[in-house]
């Protein structure tokens, strides 16, 4: 009998330290993996939809913009302050399109063409919370 009760204690320790393994190998090794980055495209010649996003009172309107590849958006400053536009997230900007950062006056715009495919972020490096998005596709 006592024999029986450690066997089935070493069974259910194995299961257990089988499943914590898995669970931890699992964290360390698929979690975190840095994404799939997107392919640039070379959209030389080809025209496209112009985006219009306009910041103004602190607030990015519109916040969300859907495009397709090839298309621009036109980050346009009516604010008093000037604008660090930064894409990707504070502290952690990503380079789209040969920019990561670029200062942008009131009345100024910063053009960017969209040659990756994917969803991004760009936000004000000096004032974070004044950011917005895009989702850029193939079609």
């Amino acid at each position: 009998m006592v024999k029986k009760v450690i066997f089935i204690a070493l069974v259910i320790f194995g299961v257990v330290g089988f499943s914590y393994g898995v669970i931890y190998l699992s964290e360390k090794y698929l979690v975190g993996q840095p994404p799939v980055v997107a392919k640039e495209i070379s959209c030389i010649g080809k025209g496209g939809e112009i985006h219009q996003v306009v910041i103004e009172n602190d607030i990015v309107k519109p916040n969300h913009i859907n495009a397709k590849l090839c298309d621009s958006i036109s980050i346009l400053n009516k604010d008093d302050k000037n604008r660090e536009i930064a894409f990707g997230q504070h502290d952690k900007h990503v380079t789209y399109n040969g920019v990561e950062e670029k200062l942008v006056k009131r009345d100024q715009s910063l053009v960017v063409k969209l040659n990756k495919a994917g969803e991004y972020i760009f936000h004000d490096h000096d004032q974070d919370e004044v950011k917005g998005s895009f989702s850029v596709t193939n079609e």
